[in-house]
């Protein structure tokens, strides 16, 4: 077990760290699209 348990752990660290980008990966929310010249408007507060 000891000679495992680092490749255990860097499983374990890739399958974390994908399930977090693709849970955080939203740039723009789903469904909407911005372009360049509709993000140089002034913001509606």
């Amino acid at each position: 077990m000891k000679r495992l348990a680092p490749y255990l752990a860097f499983v374990v660290g890739i399958g974390v760290t994908a399930g977090l980008v693709h849970q955080f990966n939203a740039a723009q929310p789903i469904g909407i699209r911005l372009t360049r010249a509709r993000s140089s408007l002034p913001a509606i507060a």
